[in-house]
């Protein structure tokens, strides 16, 4: 008991300074006679503290407590050691809480985080009276749990109340004011980039991969705008943030459903996938809100579920069905993600390999080997899936080498270098830790295949088990994304269900080994840690679900966290531009470019009512339509270009499209392109040559002069594009922030 002793002895020095921090905020120290003394040069830099007090306060009464402890429990009974060991228990969750608020608030400086440490310092107060009760009732816990009867109803319980519980994490009630965030945080750039412009390019009559460029992939763009447009009506932005909800809603399910399979037990799997939620939905990448980058959601990891589910049914039931959709699910995954695909196409086929080894090892399993034409079925089948797939969008195009060119066009970006560095690179402050992880993470995958395999060699693997190496490999190639991308974002936990599968698969077969009370005692403790995680993350508290504490919470964030060396997250990417750089005046003659910032703003409509105003566009859709027919490609050159093309009905005609990062529409400056290569702009260049627009439609900034030299070595792309436009084009009829341009 010794030990005890001396813990509650240093939890009450602990919470002693506590105390102490917070009285002596009534009596702020002051200068001392020495400090009057000082030139002013250095009295600036006097700060007068009580450090040292706090270590005498807690170095004393930890002493005292554990001498005070001793005494009285020497005259205690044997029957009270125990009560004395749960009041331990809770003192050590009381300091841990107080020291996780104040630790919050030294870091972001919020008043929540403050607010939080004063009133668990009040809670300590109020459950050390009623301790013995408390005492009680956990006493009671501990004797239900040491029951050998199960819980009734248990697996009902937590299984809807994952059902439930999923939805209401993620659901977003005000969409539009997530839109609005989005267009003022990063420009639509990212949900542009993966989702809003190939969609459009689909709803408008293009062929994505021959008309258009599609970045990652033909099927997930399809599959959100049909869904918007037939389900909800319309596919505009909001409405593809609402079915990228849903379908990340119906992906944990799936996984939900999939996890009680594979781990036969209901509470495990409930406290996999909420594990496997907070790793993948609320990880640093997402800030401030994941559906503001469609290509970290579900959307574009969605047929994972689909295909795990499939592989775990056609193991634990042996029916040639579900690895027959297993092969399906991994041929429509390339059409839905070209890169996500390949990865999930690769694991199939090496799990067959898996599969087989495995059977030969277990003769007698409700598995049995493949015959020849069920293997050249598999092997067929992904294939027949993707072509069928591409030729009901692409037609006879798929016959064509530039058609199979062009899907891995962005691919190629990467592999060339483009916007990637070396991992080793990401090892410098703040990123050390993220960093460090994207090294641990191959190696601990590899070494749990390589067990997994070996147990197989040794007959002692289970189904269950080859499902694990099937994840390790999956999560092994998926690997290939961040080791291309390898950027200072952990791109590596977008596998997050997957390592909570095998995480908790890994510590379901540790404490199998326990008793039924460890179990159940291990059980209580990993979902009490897993909540902690999920509630206590920032990327929990800023996204703007039910739970949100904040009454505006796009504007005024739960705590006020901002990209790395940046203050402010609305327009950061601009707000610092120097003016040296910028034009006299933007495309409306005016100097005045209204890059606002979240203190802008006194709550969430005023945001909404300034986006609806930022983002129409009707003057320059009414100029586009006045020129152009309903069926006519619209070359146009501007920010915000699929959203100017959406109001205006029009089908794009550049194959970059989108062409331009848009920048907030009043900025004096040019913005950047995504054409990349010189290739590339020449494609654009023969394509004007070629079917010869009558018209052309820019932004009335590209006529501001005198532009900045460095435009000319900043903005290489951008300027040779419009050197050929201007020599081809003259200004013809204006809007309000386009001019439309007509062939010389």
């Amino acid at each position: 008991m010794i030990y005890w002793i001396g813990v509650l002895s240093v939890l009450i020095a602990i919470e002693s300074v506590f105390v102490g921090t917070c009285l002596s905020m009534f009596f702020p120290p002051h200068l001392g006679a020495l400090a009057h003394d000082f030139f002013a040069t250095y009295q600036r830099v006097i700060a007068p503290k009580r450090d040292v007090l706090f270590l005498r306060l807690f170095i004393v009464v930890g002493v005292a407590s554990f001498i005070l402890l001793m005494r009285s429990f020497s005259r205690t009974t044997p029957q009270k050691h125990s009560s004395f060991k749960y009041f331990t228990l809770i003192q050590a969750a009381i300091v841990v809480t107080e020291t996780f608020f104040l630790f919050k608030y030294a870091i972001y400086r919020y008043p929540l985080w403050l607010n939080g440490f004063y009133a668990s310092l009040i809670a300590s107060a109020v459950i050390k009276i009623f301790s013995p009760e408390i005492i009680k009732l956990l006493k009671a816990l501990n004797e239900r749990m040491k029951d050998k009867t199960p819980v009734s109803n248990l697996a009902a319980w937590l299984t809807i109340s994952g059902m439930v519980l999923i939805p209401l994490i993620i659901w977003v009630p005000d969409v539009e004011g997530a839109v609005a965030r989005m267009f003022f945080g990063e420009n639509l750039h990212h949900i542009d980039w993966l989702l809003m412009a190939a969609g459009w390019v689909h709803m408008s009559g293009n062929i994505l991969g021959v008309d258009n460029i599609s970045r990652y992939g033909i099927g997930a763009p399809i599959i959100v705008s049909e869904i918007a447009q037939r389900l909800l009506g319309k596919f505009d932005y909001v409405n593809a943030v609402i079915v990228m909800m849903m379908i990340s809603i119906v992906y944990y399910w799936i996984w939900f459903y999939s996890l009680r399979l594979i781990l036969k037990d209901t509470t495990w799997a409930f406290i996999a996938i909420f594990l496997g939620l907070r790793l993948h939905f609320f990880h640093i990448e997402t800030f401030p809100f994941i559906f503001t980058y469609p290509q970290v959601t579900p959307l574009r990891y969605f047929c994972d579920s689909l295909f795990f589910l499939f592989l775990i049914k056609h193991t634990q039931a042996g029916r040639m069905i579900w690895l027959y959709l297993a092969a399906a699910i991994s041929g429509y995954a390339v059409f839905h993600i070209t890169g996500e695909g390949l990865y999930t196409l690769a694991t199939f086929y090496v799990s067959l390999v898996l599969r087989e080894f495995f059977i030969t090892m277990n003769p007698g399993h409700l598995m049995v080997r493949l015959n020849k034409k069920q293997i050249a079925l598999l092997l067929i089948i992904p294939w027949l899936v993707l072509l069928t797939c591409l030729w009901m969008v692409a037609g006879k195009h798929i016959f064509e080498g530039l058609f199979w060119y062009n899907q891995f066009e962005y691919v190629r970006f990467y592999q060339a270098g483009n916007s990637v560095a070396p991992m080793m690179n990401n090892l410098a402050a703040p990123f050390v830790d993220r960093a460090s992880i994207a090294f641990i993470l191959p190696v601990v995958y590899l070494f749990i295949l390589v067990i997994f395999i070996g147990r197989m060699m040794q007959k002692a693997l289970k189904t269950d088990g080859l499902i694990m190496a099937c994840a390790c490999v999956f999560l092994l190639i998926s690997y290939h994304y961040h080791a291309m991308i390898s950027n200072n974002m952990p791109s590596y936990l977008r596998n997050g269900v997957i390592i909570a599968m095998v995480t908790v698969f890994i510590l379901k077969g540790v404490t199998d080994r326990l008793g039924q009370y460890h179990q159940r005692l291990c059980k209580l403790v990993s979902g009490i840690l897993v909540f902690v995680f999920i509630v206590t993350t920032h990327q929990f508290l800023l996204h703007p679900n039910i739970f949100n504490l904040a009454r505006n919470p796009m504007i005024h964030p739960v705590v006020s966290q901002v990209p790395f060396g940046r203050n402010y997250y609305f327009n950061h990417l601009f707000i610092s531009y120097p003016e040296a750089f910028k034009l006299p005046v933007n495309g409306l003659g005016q100097k005045e470019e209204l890059m606002v910032t979240e203190n802008d703003f006194t709550d969430d409509n005023q945001l909404k009512a300034l986006f609806r105003k930022e983002s129409d566009y009707s003057q320059d859709a009414a100029l586009i339509d006045s020129l152009t027919s309903a069926d006519q490609k619209v070359p146009l050159v501007s920010s915000f270009e699929n959203l100017i093309l959406m109001q205006a009905k029009r089908r794009p005609f550049f194959y970059t499209y989108f062409m331009v990062n848009s920048q907030p529409r009043r900025m004096r400056k040019f913005p950047v392109t995504v054409i990349y290569t010189k290739g590339n702009l020449l494609r654009e260049f023969k394509r004007i040559e070629d079917e010869k627009p009558p018209y052309i439609f820019v932004e009335r900034t590209y006529y501001v002069s005198p532009i900045p030299q460095a435009y000319l070595y900043d903005n290489e792309d951008l300027v040779d594009l419009l050197s050929y436009i201007f020599y081809h084009y003259e200004p013809y009829k204006q809007g309000e922030f386009l001019v439309a341009l007509k062939r010389r």
